[in-house]
């Protein structure tokens, strides 16, 4: 009888504390290799969201891991970094560095080697649509500009105080209120 209380004892404890933490490694784990998933199959691909997801998520699904997250934060001063000439292959080669710290962490035979780019598959119109995806979004940036600009100069050429100072605007400081074609006030009649 003794024994089996204590069996019983054994398999409640068992059951109420080490259960949880298998249950709660076990989750760490698989977000810890969605992690590394997402990165790879988006690393040809840095505009992708699950790229940014990713790279954002490592504090805290490696958090505890210094390497990781020393490599990631080399990676983001790169990243950041607008002036380096070579700014592009080091983000690379920095970007294949975390993903093999990362794989190592995880128990994966990832090399720094084993990513290059030329062992990965994107497929050309999938370059091209991100190329497109890159270029619209400048688009829009300009689009907003111009249209912002436009909005000024109609709201000078109408009389209105324009809501958004003049100097505000790039470029359109060309056109000053003193200089802006005086408001339509009446409407000319028609002679014919």
């Amino acid at each position: 009888m003794i024994g089996t209380a204590i069996g019983a004892l054994v398999a409640i404890s068992v059951a109420y504390w080490i259960t949880p933490k298998i249950a709660n490694a076990r989750a760490v784990r698989d977000q810890q290799e969605k992690v590394l998933r997402a990165l790879i199959m988006t690393r040809l691909s840095p505009v992708n969201p699950d790229y940014n997801n990713a790279i954002n998520l490592i504090p805290i699904d490696f958090k505890g891991h210094r390497l990781i997250l020393e490599a990631r934060d080399k990676y983001l001063d790169i990243a950041n970094d607008r002036s380096g000439e070579d700014r592009a292959i080091d983000l690379q080669r920095q970007l294949d560095h975390l993903i093999a710290l990362l794989a190592k962490a995880l128990g994966f035979q990832i090399s720094e080697s084993d990513l290059a780019a030329e062992k990965f598959y994107a497929s050309t119109g999938s370059r091209i649509r991100e190329d497109l995806e890159i270029d619209s979004q400048r688009a829009w940036l300009r689009i907003a500009a111009a249209l912002e600009k436009q909005t000024v100069l109609n709201e000078i050429a109408l009389g209105i105080k324009p809501s958004t100072p003049v100097a505000d605007i790039e470029g359109a400081a060309v056109i000053t209120e003193s200089q802006a074609p005086t408001p339509l006030t009446e409407r000319p009649s028609d002679h014919t």
